[in-house]
């Protein structure tokens, strides 16, 4: 029989933790908002909801640091599903202004109330300063890893057919 080196979770990459965590973050927050018919892209909803006008395809890609092909792709999506509208701009024929739909207006509360509500229920036990440090380890990890050369990785937010 083998024996098993003890392997302790700082041995393992960062991103795998993360991986894991964004995987169940996600399935609980599908599972709050499975009455929508919308199971990914919530974040380009709020971000919509929150602006004062229109809001270019290229601004949103560029706050949720999202490549235009990805962008594309999710405005596919949100416009297929009745979520967005997309109109090209009379003055540069290459860019998109995008705004949310009635229909959309109506389910981003929603989409809010239940991110709002598992942020809190994830972070119970944690005080005030250990969220806020949180926070700040979460920016400090990304400003030191985009000075990193790195190959393209994308991952998929889509919901497995398999239910539990």
């Amino acid at each position: 029989m083998e024996r098993q080196k003890n392997i302790t979770s700082d041995q393992f990459p960062i991103g795998r933790h993360m991986a894991i965590l964004a995987r169940m973050y996600y399935g609980a927050l599908n599972k709050k908002l499975e009455r929508l018919d919308i199971d990914r892209h919530y974040s380009v909803l709020i971000l919509l909801d929150g602006c004062d006008k229109n809001c270019s395809q290229k601004y949103i890609s560029e706050q949720l640091l999202i490549d235009k092909a990805s962008m594309v792709r999710i405005m596919d999506h949100l416009s297929e599903k009745g979520y967005i509208i997309r109109t090209v701009c009379a003055t540069d024929r290459r860019e998109h202004s995008i705004k949310l739909t009635e229909k959309a207006k109506r389910i981003v509360p929603k989409i809010k109330k239940a991110t709002q509500e598992l942020n809190e229920k994830i972070l119970v036990g944690m005080s005030k300063e250990k969220k806020a440090g949180f926070y700040a380890a979460l920016e400090t990890i990304y400003f030191n890893l985009n000075s990193e050369p790195k190959t393209k990785v994308t991952i998929n937010y889509k919901t497995s057919s398999k239910k539990k």
